[in-house]
């Protein structure tokens, strides 16, 4: 193994531990990368270059999957939770698997409660109408907090994507 495929492999481990918990996806997507990566182990080059053309692949891999297939909820019948499917695949909806990302990510973000709520509300269809009354406000006041949440989500969205 050269030592730009050593490197790069310990920039992809120290990101896959960065996002174990709060992104599955981001774990796949480095543990493709890794793999990929161990399967030429004589590769040679800048290792930051490495580690982004590696990523890249993993991603478009994880995106094909996803046009192929994608993932919905579905709800049960009956009452008997011993036969409960929780998913079944639906090759209709190809932007839910980005949907589920953005749900697992949110429920684990550093963001405050309300914000949490709104960025759902939103996720899931609501206009800003929704919002406040589902919130107890004036629609301006709902317009505001819509606003500073996503301005907020957005800033920690970056930082937890950037390494």
């Amino acid at each position: 193994m050269t030592e730009d495929v050593f490197q790069a492999v310990q920039q992809l481990q120290q990101l896959s531990c960065k996002h174990f918990y709060s992104s599955p996806y981001w774990t796949e997507r480095t543990d493709r990368a890794i793999s990929s990566i161990l399967s030429n182990p004589s590769k040679s080059g800048n290792p930051r270059h490495l580690v982004r053309n590696m990523l890249s692949d993993a991603r478009k891999i994880l995106q094909r999957r996803n046009e192929i297939c994608s993932f919905t909820q579905i709800k049960t019948c009956d009452d008997d939770s011993g036969h409960d499917i929780e998913t079944i695949a639906d090759f209709r909806f190809e932007d839910l698997e980005t949907v589920f990302q953005y749900e697992d990510w949110l429920e684990r973000a550093c963001l405050s409660d309300k914000d949490k709520i709104i960025l759902n509300l939103l996720l899931h269809g609501s206009e800003a109408q929704e919002v406040a009354e589902k919130l107890g406000m004036t629609i301006e006041q709902a317009r505001v907090q819509i606003s500073r949440a996503r301005k907020r989500a957005k800033a920690r969205w970056e930082a937890d994507i950037n390494v």
